[in-house]
Protein backbone atom coordinates (compact mmCIF):
# COMPACT_ATOMS: atom_id res chain seq x y z
CA UNK A 1 0.00 0.00 0.00
CA UNK A 2 1.64 3.24 -1.19
CA UNK A 3 1.48 6.39 1.21
CA UNK A 4 -1.20 8.67 0.20
CA UNK A 5 -3.36 5.27 1.06
CA UNK A 6 -1.99 4.78 4.24
CA UNK A 7 -2.30 8.14 5.32
CA UNK A 8 -5.79 8.05 4.02
CA UNK A 9 -6.63 4.95 6.60
CA UNK A 10 -4.88 7.05 9.20
CA UNK A 11 -7.40 9.76 8.74
CA UNK A 12 -10.34 7.57 7.93
CA UNK A 13 -9.17 5.55 12.06
CA UNK A 14 -8.54 8.66 13.64
CA UNK A 15 -12.18 10.01 12.41
CA UNK A 16 -13.56 6.55 13.58
CA UNK A 17 -12.31 7.10 17.15
CA UNK A 18 -13.31 10.42 17.10
CA UNK A 19 -16.83 9.22 16.96
CA UNK A 20 -16.58 6.70 19.29
CA UNK A 21 -14.88 8.86 21.51
CA UNK A 22 -18.39 11.60 20.94
CA UNK A 23 -20.96 8.54 20.90
CA UNK A 24 -19.83 7.31 24.27
CA UNK A 25 -20.03 10.86 25.37
CA UNK A 26 -23.57 11.61 24.50
CA UNK A 27 -25.14 8.08 24.65
CA UNK A 28 -27.67 8.13 27.46
CA UNK A 29 -27.42 6.79 31.27
CA UNK A 30 -29.65 4.10 30.55
CA UNK A 31 -27.76 3.32 27.37
CA UNK A 32 -24.30 3.22 29.04
CA UNK A 33 -26.36 0.68 31.91
CA UNK A 34 -26.80 -2.11 28.99
CA UNK A 35 -24.88 -5.15 30.22
CA UNK A 36 -22.38 -5.48 27.57
CA UNK A 37 -22.35 -1.51 26.41
CA UNK A 38 -18.73 -0.99 28.04
CA UNK A 39 -17.23 -4.66 26.82
CA UNK A 40 -18.81 -3.68 23.16
CA UNK A 41 -17.41 -0.39 23.12
CA UNK A 42 -13.96 -1.34 24.45
CA UNK A 43 -13.62 -4.28 21.90
CA UNK A 44 -14.50 -1.36 18.92
CA UNK A 45 -11.87 1.21 20.37
CA UNK A 46 -9.23 -2.04 20.23
CA UNK A 47 -10.10 -2.85 17.26
CA UNK A 48 -9.72 0.82 15.24
CA UNK A 49 -6.52 1.32 17.47
CA UNK A 50 -4.62 -1.68 16.73
CA UNK A 51 -5.54 -0.51 12.99
CA UNK A 52 -3.58 2.40 13.62
CA UNK A 53 -0.82 1.15 15.19
CA UNK A 54 -0.53 -0.78 12.36
CA UNK A 55 -0.68 1.59 9.81
CA UNK A 56 1.71 3.84 11.65
CA UNK A 57 4.16 1.04 11.54
CA UNK A 58 3.58 1.07 7.98
CA UNK A 59 3.86 4.74 7.39
CA UNK A 60 7.53 4.58 9.51
CA UNK A 61 9.04 2.31 6.76
CA UNK A 62 8.58 5.40 4.28
CA UNK A 63 11.80 7.81 4.25
CA UNK A 64 9.72 11.26 2.90
CA UNK A 65 6.67 10.89 6.13
CA UNK A 66 9.62 12.51 7.82
CA UNK A 67 8.45 15.96 6.21
CA UNK A 68 4.83 14.86 6.16
CA UNK A 69 2.37 17.11 8.11
CA UNK A 70 1.53 13.48 10.16
CA UNK A 71 4.47 13.55 11.92
CA UNK A 72 4.90 17.01 11.91
CA UNK A 73 1.57 17.36 13.30
CA UNK A 74 2.31 14.42 15.84
CA UNK A 75 -0.95 13.24 14.72
CA UNK A 76 0.46 9.90 16.40
CA UNK A 77 0.42 11.73 19.79
CA UNK A 78 -3.07 12.81 19.38
CA UNK A 79 -3.88 9.49 18.59
CA UNK A 80 -2.82 8.28 21.56
CA UNK A 81 -4.12 10.59 23.65
CA UNK A 82 -7.59 10.18 21.89
CA UNK A 83 -7.22 6.51 22.38
CA UNK A 84 -6.20 6.64 26.10
CA UNK A 85 -9.16 8.84 27.43
CA UNK A 86 -11.55 7.02 25.65
CA UNK A 87 -10.69 3.63 26.89
CA UNK A 88 -10.60 5.83 30.73
CA UNK A 89 -14.19 6.51 29.92
CA UNK A 90 -15.21 3.40 28.93
CA UNK A 91 -13.35 2.20 32.57
CA UNK A 92 -15.29 4.70 34.15
CA UNK A 93 -18.89 3.66 32.64
CA UNK A 94 -17.48 0.06 33.52
CA UNK A 95 -16.75 1.16 37.29
CA UNK A 96 -19.84 2.15 37.78
CA UNK A 97 -22.01 -0.61 36.19
CA UNK A 98 -19.83 -3.09 38.43
CA UNK A 99 -20.93 -0.69 41.92
CA UNK A 100 -24.64 -0.35 40.36
CA UNK A 101 -24.77 -4.23 39.99
CA UNK A 102 -22.77 -6.26 42.84
CA UNK A 103 -23.76 -9.52 43.24
CA UNK A 104 -21.26 -10.63 46.47
CA UNK A 105 -21.74 -14.37 47.41
CA UNK A 106 -19.73 -14.80 50.62
CA UNK A 107 -19.16 -18.07 50.58
CA UNK A 108 -16.84 -20.87 48.75
CA UNK A 109 -18.16 -23.56 46.92
CA UNK A 110 -16.74 -26.49 48.67
CA UNK A 111 -18.69 -24.26 52.00
CA UNK A 112 -21.69 -24.55 50.35
CA UNK A 113 -21.02 -28.25 48.87
CA UNK A 114 -20.24 -29.34 52.66
CA UNK A 115 -23.19 -27.77 53.88
CA UNK A 116 -25.92 -29.02 51.51
CA UNK A 117 -24.90 -32.47 52.47
CA UNK A 118 -24.96 -32.36 56.38
CA UNK A 119 -28.59 -32.51 57.81
CA UNK A 120 -27.44 -30.91 60.71
CA UNK A 121 -27.03 -27.65 58.54
CA UNK A 122 -29.64 -28.01 56.42
CA UNK A 123 -31.84 -25.10 58.36
CA UNK A 124 -28.73 -22.85 58.37
CA UNK A 125 -28.28 -20.07 55.59
CA UNK A 126 -25.07 -21.20 53.32
CA UNK A 127 -24.49 -17.30 52.20
CA UNK A 128 -25.39 -14.39 51.71
CA UNK A 129 -25.92 -12.45 49.48
CA UNK A 130 -25.81 -8.49 48.79
CA UNK A 131 -27.93 -7.16 46.70
CA UNK A 132 -27.62 -3.72 44.67
CA UNK A 133 -29.93 -2.22 46.59
CA UNK A 134 -28.16 -3.16 49.44
CA UNK A 135 -24.31 -2.16 48.41
CA UNK A 136 -25.36 1.46 47.89
CA UNK A 137 -27.33 1.41 51.38
CA UNK A 138 -23.62 0.09 52.59
CA UNK A 139 -21.65 2.31 49.99
CA UNK A 140 -23.84 5.65 51.83
CA UNK A 141 -22.60 3.86 55.66
CA UNK A 142 -25.48 2.31 56.48
CA UNK A 143 -25.67 -1.53 57.72
CA UNK A 144 -27.13 -3.38 54.58
CA UNK A 145 -30.24 -5.89 55.62
CA UNK A 146 -29.15 -9.38 54.71
CA UNK A 147 -31.29 -11.64 52.68
CA UNK A 148 -30.66 -15.24 53.57
CA UNK A 149 -30.72 -18.07 50.50
CA UNK A 150 -31.23 -22.12 50.99
CA UNK A 151 -28.11 -24.35 50.41
CA UNK A 152 -29.68 -25.81 47.80
CA UNK A 153 -29.88 -22.74 45.79
CA UNK A 154 -26.56 -21.41 46.03
CA UNK A 155 -25.27 -24.66 45.51
CA UNK A 156 -26.70 -24.66 42.39
CA UNK A 157 -25.75 -21.23 41.77
CA UNK A 158 -22.48 -22.20 42.25
CA UNK A 159 -22.95 -24.82 39.33
CA UNK A 160 -23.76 -22.50 37.02
CA UNK A 161 -20.78 -20.51 37.71
CA UNK A 162 -18.12 -23.21 36.57
CA UNK A 163 -19.85 -23.71 32.89
CA UNK A 164 -20.16 -19.47 32.70
CA UNK A 165 -16.16 -19.50 32.36
CA UNK A 166 -16.24 -21.94 29.03
CA UNK A 167 -18.83 -19.72 27.69
CA UNK A 168 -16.78 -16.42 28.16
CA UNK A 169 -13.57 -18.03 26.59
CA UNK A 170 -16.12 -18.64 23.36
CA UNK A 171 -17.92 -15.49 23.96
CA UNK A 172 -13.62 -13.68 24.04
CA UNK A 173 -12.38 -16.25 21.37
CA UNK A 174 -16.03 -15.30 19.34
CA UNK A 175 -15.19 -11.27 19.96
CA UNK A 176 -11.44 -12.01 18.37
CA UNK A 177 -12.89 -13.38 15.19
CA UNK A 178 -15.23 -10.80 14.63
CA UNK A 179 -12.49 -8.25 15.23
CA UNK A 180 -10.22 -9.66 13.18
CA UNK A 181 -13.01 -9.99 10.39
CA UNK A 182 -14.06 -6.22 10.64
CA UNK A 183 -10.21 -5.00 10.48
CA UNK A 184 -10.56 -7.64 6.84
CA UNK A 185 -13.34 -5.49 5.67
CA UNK A 186 -12.15 -2.47 6.51
CA UNK A 187 -8.95 -3.39 4.58
CA UNK A 188 -10.43 -4.24 1.55
CA UNK A 189 -12.92 -1.29 1.61
CA UNK A 190 -9.90 0.67 1.55
CA UNK A 191 -8.33 -0.75 -1.82
CA UNK A 192 -9.36 1.44 -5.05
CA UNK A 193 -9.33 -1.12 -8.11
CA UNK A 194 -9.55 1.59 -10.39
CA UNK A 195 -6.10 2.87 -9.70
CA UNK A 196 -4.51 -1.18 -9.45
CA UNK A 197 -2.64 -1.74 -12.78
CA UNK A 198 -2.52 -5.55 -11.78
CA UNK A 199 -5.83 -6.90 -11.37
Amino acid sequence: MDLDNLIENQKTTYEALESLNRNIKKDSAERKSLPDYARRKLANLEDLWSDFQRNHIQLCAYEEIKQHPYIINSEYQLATTLYESTKALIKQIKARDSVQHPILVKASISGVRDRAASPLSANKPAATIVTPDEAAQHNEGNQPSQQQTSPNVTYQSAQQAEPSKSHEKLRELLRKQISNFKAFERTVSNIDLSSMSEK
